[in-house]
């Protein structure tokens, strides 16, 4: 019979430091306005227009991590990241920390730097983010990379199937966009991971789908895309608390021990609208997820999950709130 252990975690996140040379990963979870993100799935765009997704990628280049009141730790081993609407874990491999003792966020750029954008990609070997990729993520030496490429289909004759594509592709220097990210970065003796959250959603804000057709330039409607990056926030810290009650917040969000067979992770939050619940390992990999739950309740973990420390994620429009806890075997 097994024992289920659940610890709240203060203090844990960013702020001890083990060692030297650790496993650096950075995990990004995409979304699409709080739903979880998959090209099998259908989503509802800012005209209330069935939508989906055949592809959605980008590149993030001049990773620093900061740390120790603002001093810079610079991702140097082949720091560029290949972000895929369907991964995410990036792993960069030993990294030294020996200089850091509290994570406190990350600055990287949307888009390849302008010294690497006009490379061969020949020139880097299979696996490497800037090597030759199938859907292609590179628009000749001239132009260079691809930033962005977001691709789909969106609904056009009401009938709730996507029918009409359209396609983001864009390339340029002057797309480069600066995204910098408060946010803590989990350290154990041996690891370093660092979470993000992307909502695909974001970058879409303010476009008519259905009147975009194929765009592979650096225009306006790409340039909206690019600027919508910062604008709307694409790009933001997932925070895991570990508390009780959350600090400063009007929601509540806790884990009860008793239940003898499994945990129980009770909840209330100030919105009307129903809830999505993700709980991750600390890889980024999705344990458990339930959509549209009542946005007060509890949440019975009734499926067994392996030892090890897992993230709770409770997310609806405009709302996000995590807590962190272990399971012990």
């Amino acid at each position: 019979m097994y024992k289920y252990i659940i610890l709240l975690v203060f203090g844990m996140i960013g702020t001890t430091s083990y060692g030297q040379s650790k496993d650096l990963t950075i995990n990004i979870n995409h979304h699409y306005d709080g739903n979880s993100f998959s090209y099998a799935q259908n989503y509802t765009d800012n005209q209330g227009r069935a939508i989906k997704f055949t592809h959605v990628a980008y590149y993030l280049s001049s990773i620093n991590i900061m740390h120790d009141g603002g001093q810079s730790l610079v991702v140097s081993k082949e720091p560029y990241i290949l972000g895929k609407g369907s991964q995410t874990s990036y792993n960069f491999g030993p990294t030294d920390f020996s200089t850091v003792t509290t994570i406190e966020g990350l600055d990287f750029d949307l888009g390849v730097d302008s010294l690497a954008n006009h490379d061969d990609p020949n020139q880097y070997s299979a696996g490497h983010p800037l090597t030759l990729q199938m859907p292609s993520m590179h628009w000749g030496w001239t132009a260079g990379y691809f930033f962005i490429a977001i691709d789909g289909e969106v609904d056009t004759d009401s009938n709730g199937v996507p029918d009409k594509v359209f396609e983001f592709r864009g390339f340029g220097d002057h797309l480069l966009r600066p995204v910098s990210i408060a946010t803590p970065g989990v350290i154990t003796s041996t690891t370093v991971d660092i979470n993000l959250e992307a909502n695909v959603a974001d970058w879409l804000v303010g476009l008519d789908l259905a009147n975009i057709g194929i765009q592979h330039n650096s225009g306006p409607l790409v340039m909206q895309v690019i600027n919508n990056t910062n604008l709307h926030t694409v790009f933001e810290a997932n925070t895991t608390t570990g508390v009780e009650t959350i600090k400063d917040s009007p929601h509540q969000l806790y884990v009860n021990t008793q239940t003898a067979y499994a945990p129980t992770i009770f909840y209330q939050f100030q919105t009307q609208k129903n809830v999505n619940l993700t709980i991750t390992d600390m890889m980024g990999k999705v344990a458990l997820q339930k959509e549209n739950l009542n946005p007060e309740g509890s949440f019975f973990i009734n499926k067994e999950l392996p030892t090890g420390t897992y993230i709770a994620t409770f997310r609806s429009k405009g709302m996000q709130e995590s807590i962190q806890f272990m399971i012990q075997k």
